[in-house]
């Protein structure tokens, strides 16, 4: 019997075997294979609920034992929506609830960028979590999702007063920023239209974020753009007007002359118009009672 036998019989949800394969002391239930993947590890991210639920009642277990990468059991769930398994997992007090990945991601922010919105309801009622802690303490979830165009779940964060949706990095870019970079329209409506009061004067350090992301291969298309640029700092209608982002650049500019009769016409637009707090109160209740 091996730990390979144990990490199978886990993965193919045997309860029965894996029970025969824990009563063997010399069997070591937090080992991994040549990936990092242990038992538990494997049955998050499958989002084996019994499974997990057995597994974590062992007094062997390590339940933030990670991967390679630093992925924690609670990560995984979270990357995965497996919104039971993430219920479980908080609700054991021996889960750090706030251990990061390698590079900083939290599980909280797992579940925002990769648009779990169900786990991101959950997580956020929970005090111990750090909803604004970001990637290498610099890029918050409300950023992270707004990047990755998460609409639903930046529609609820946007309504959460635990929330700093104009919280910015260290290069002085914010949520809205990078949003309106990118061009994700719906997400800049949505952050113009919300009970938020938006501050879109923010301006990116060109020198010191290039400084930073030509040590990431992912981000080279933004070193590529930022390098044919001579400003040192950038901000948002500057970064429009050089992408001819015209409809954005309109708008952000008719919300910094008028941020009252824009958010009223974003409202009528986006089917709100005097029913925001109606809203705003369902996102809460579903926060709250659900």
């Amino acid at each position: 019997m091996s730990e390979t036998e144990l990490r199978i019989a886990a993965h193919e949800g045997s309860i029965e075997k894996v029970q025969e394969l824990l009563s063997n002391p010399a069997i070591d239930i937090n080992k991994g294979d040549e990936h990092g993947w242990t038992p538990l590890l494997l049955v998050c991210w499958k989002g084996d609920y019994e499974m997990v639920k057995f597994l974590i009642n062992d007094p062997r277990i390590d339940v933030n034992f990670p991967m390679a990468d630093g992925a924690t059991p609670l990560y995984i769930a979270c990357e995965c929506g497996h919104v039971k398994i993430v219920k479980l997992l908080v609700n054991d007090p021996r889960v750090d609830v706030n251990k990061e990945k390698n590079g900083g991601f939290s599980p909280f922010e797992i579940a925002c960028e990769c648009g779990n919105l169900e786990v991101v309801k959950f997580l956020i009622k929970e005090t111990r979590i750090d909803v604004q802690k970001g990637a290498n303490g610099d890029f918050s979830p409300f950023f992270m999702t707004c990047q990755q165009n998460q609409l639903e779940v930046a529609k609820f964060l946007l309504t959460h007063e635990r929330i700093d949706v104009n919280q910015v990095t260290r290069f002085g870019n914010s949520p809205i920023w990078i949003a309106s970079y990118l061009g994700h329209i719906n997400i800049v409506k949505w952050c113009l239209a919300s009970g938020k009061e938006i501050n879109t004067k923010t301006k990116l350090n060109r020198k010191e974020y290039l400084k930073y992301a030509e040590h990431f291969p992912g981000l080279k298309h933004y070193v590529d753009f930022f390098k044919t640029l001579n400003e040192d700092y950038l901000g948002i209608r500057d970064v429009l007007k050089m992408k001819q982002f015209h409809d954005l650049e309109s708008l952000i500019f008719a919300y910094e002359t008028d941020p009252i009769q824009t958010k009223s016409d974003l409202r009528k637009e986006l089917g709100l118009s005097g029913l925001f707090i109606y809203f705003s109160f369902i996102y809460l209740f579903t926060y709250l009672f659900i």
